[in-house]
């Protein structure tokens, strides 16, 4: 290693560090670009271990900035690295566990399952009860959050046991609280109500009141979600009282939004908004631009659910003005959803347009890829219920353009349909077939061999559209089978079974064979009576002399 790269490396490293143990908020993006450099020049230098180390800090800084995707990912970038070194189980079990909570936080719970269980492995290997303990508890987090009661509960009770040897008071609280989670999830409500009160008494025992006070609101969580109103709010009541005596008055305000919320889920608007301007009252005078964000997108929803449309998106543009002044994007994107989706119910094109347009915008930064396809997805489809054809066949291409992901499938699919369906209209048959054949070809591959009947109302459809545009390019050989494919797959549609009906005669027809088109105009007609349908039957008998 040259003097010159040893010393850039360092350096990039000290500045890295330094940043995340003294700055905050926005200030800690800094502190990527140096650790990342590190981790690059150690590797020019051929010292993969350093660089894994490297990647070890900036999955701790990403997961300090709330960044926990990119966090997963420096996690496992280090663990690959020390999976393959000598001597370092060690290092390797932090990295797995790291990846395995940063997983967890963005809701890839199997693969946090996978790197918690090798990071358990590691431990065992290198029989550090310690270590071994907390990692069995992350992986008790996981597991309760997969849904696996039992193994979540047997992870949580094997780590108690070595917390409370070893009188790890912080830890033994928080593996109280997981085996009041796994209790609840197996409907031992009792054992959950003596878990959680055990952890919420051990962390006020600690001296950590908040800790005690965030056990209490996750149980009251529980109880809303078991329909047990009262029981929740009198439990959020308790939050409460440690709140005010701590003279707290953020977290006052953040538990008045919980109970605000347990309120709606009991049917009770009045009160719920009672307690959501509580909370922005408390908020703003903190001049805390999230809280005040957060009420003001609850007030907006108790008002939208009400009827009264023009007050919701008026607290809404102020919850979303609040969001962009704290500067989290999540709260921004989900201001602009609810404004979105207001503005579309009641058919405010031109706003729900530019609505959309900045919620995009948000979605790229936030690195939400699937929700940003999904949005220009309706965009298009505004862009046509407008009559806009342009803009809409505009959208579509950039769709499929950037659907390139195993995950963009769904969107690409329905770009491919959408925009074939324009271009028929338009009577480009020949492009709309290709893209008719697309969708076909893709939604059969993604769909399950056990089809929904959804689904097989689309398939049947895109089979008649793509048989239709193969009747107008003068293909009725193709058109056939692809009016024999929609009829097969149609269940109890039958006004969709007598258009492919009459298709499959016109196709007959085209090749001369009138015998199979009278039969198949004869069917499509006795199905439309069937229906009492007398007008499609009498245009169908007409136009074929029957």
């Amino acid at each position: 290693m040259s003097k010159e790269l040893e010393a850039k490396a360092h350096n990039e490293r000290r500045l890295g560090l330094l940043i995340m143990e003294n700055k905050s908020g926005p200030a800690l993006a800094g502190g990527v670009t140096h650790l990342r450099a590190a981790a690059e020049a150690f590797a020019e230098a051929g010292w993969p271990a350093r660089k894994a180390e490297c990647l070890l800090h900036l999955g701790k800084l990403h997961t300090k900035r709330g960044c926990h995707q990119e966090a997963a990912n420096a996690f496992d970038e280090s663990a690959i690295i020390l999976d393959n070194s000598d001597n370092a189980e060690k290092e390797a079990s932090d990295a797995h566990a790291g990846a395995g909570c940063a997983l967890r936080a963005v809701g890839k719970i199997e693969e946090s399952i996978e790197h918690l269980r090798q990071a358990l492995h590691l431990s065992t290997k290198l029989n550090d009860l310690l270590r071994k303990a907390e990692h069995q508890m992350e992986l008790a987090d996981s597991l309760i959050v997969h849904g696996s009661g039992d193994d979540g509960r047997d992870a949580a009770e094997a780590a108690l046991k070595v917390f409370t040897d070893y009188k790890q008071g912080t830890d033994r609280a928080r593996c109280l609280e997981l085996l009041g989670r796994a209790s609840a999830l197996l409907n031992d409500h009792d054992q959950a109500a003596v878990h959680f009160e055990a952890s919420a008494t051990a962390n006020m025992e600690l001296g950590r009141r908040f800790e005690a006070a965030e056990t209490l609101s996750h149980y009251a969580d529980l109880q809303a979600k078991r329909g047990e109103y009262e029981r929740a709010l009198s439990t959020l009541d308790r939050c409460l009282e440690i709140h005010k005596q701590d003279h707290n008055r953020a977290l006052t305000a953040a538990t008045e939004r919980l109970k605000g919320m347990v309120h709606g889920q009991a049917g009770d608007q009045s009160k719920a908004l009672r307690s959501f301007r509580t909370s922005l009252e408390l908020s703003k005078a903190l001049k805390d631009h999230q809280g005040t964000a957060r009420s003001l997108y609850l007030i907006g929803g108790v008002e939208n659910k009400q009827g009264d449309v023009s007050a919701a998106l008026e607290t809404l543009q102020k919850s979303l003005a609040a969001a962009e002044d704290s500067g989290d994007l999540k709260l921004k994107e989900r201001a602009l959803a609810a404004i979105a989706k207001i503005q579309r119910r009641c058919e405010m094109h031109d706003e729900v347009l530019d609505t959309m347009h900045n919620w995009v915008e948000v979605l790229r930064e936030l690195g939400e890829r699937q929700d940003l396809l999904r949005v220009l997805g309706t965009m298009a489809t505004i862009h046509q219920e407008r009559g806009a054809v342009v803009e809409a066949e505009a959208h579509l291409r950039r769709l499929i353009s950037v659907c390139t992901e195993p995950g963009d499938e769904a969107e690409r699919l329905y770009a491919h349909h959408g925009l074939a369906v324009l271009l028929s209209k338009r009577m480009e048959h020949t492009e709309a077939g290709e893209h008719y054949r697309q969708a076909l070809l893709g939604y059969r591959s993604l769909f399950d061999d056990e089809r929904s009947k959804e689904q097989n109302k689309l398939l049947a459809t895109l089979h008649y559209q793509y048989a239709s545009a193969l009747i107008r390019e003068n293909d009725p050989n193709q058109a056939l089978e692809q009016f024999d494919a929609a009829l097969s797959t149609i269940e109890q549609d039958e006004n969709q079974r007598a258009r492919a009906l009459v298709g499959m005669g016109n196709a007959h027809r085209m090749l001369g064979d009138e015998g199979s088109a009278r039969h198949c105009f004869d069917q499509a007609a006795a199905v439309c009576e069937q229906q009492g349908d007398v007008r499609a039957t009498s245009i169908i008998r007409k136009a074929t002399g029957g």
